[in-house]
């Protein structure tokens, strides 16, 4: 989530239905993301500290996500990142679930997730 300048981890729900990719907390409630599958551009996956992507340029681009006290000494994790209207959408995805989730999300949103 993007708060100002400042980008931090939120725990969360990815849900892939209704022609919607959408992420809720992890108690329900409001969607704290939610972008049809016809408006997501590009998508990309990085194993990496910081999620990166290219831009609608082709330019290389690094996020900065806020990985707390001591973040430096955090391993490479795995984050995909949906392009819609430009603007980034930023989704870290645990190990287990890497396997399932990428070709599913490919599936469903109809774009080849670049690496």
């Amino acid at each position: 989530m993007t708060n100002g300048d400042k980008t931090s981890e939120v725990q969360g729900v990815l849900t892939l239905a209704d022609g919607r990719v959408q992420v809720t907390g992890r108690d329900g409630g409001a969607a704290l993301v939610s972008l049809p599958y016809q408006s997501i551009s590009a998508a990309f996956y990085s194993r990496s500290k910081q999620p990166k992507w290219k831009d609608a340029d082709g330019k290389d681009v690094e996020g900065k996500v806020d990985l707390g006290k001591l973040g430096f000494l955090k391993s490479d994790r795995n984050w995909v990142i949906l392009l819609a209207k430009g603007e980034p959408v930023v989704l870290r995805i645990e190990d287990a679930g890497m396997k399932t989730i990428l070709p599913t999300l490919q599936d469903h949103i109809g774009v080849k997730i670049q690496r």
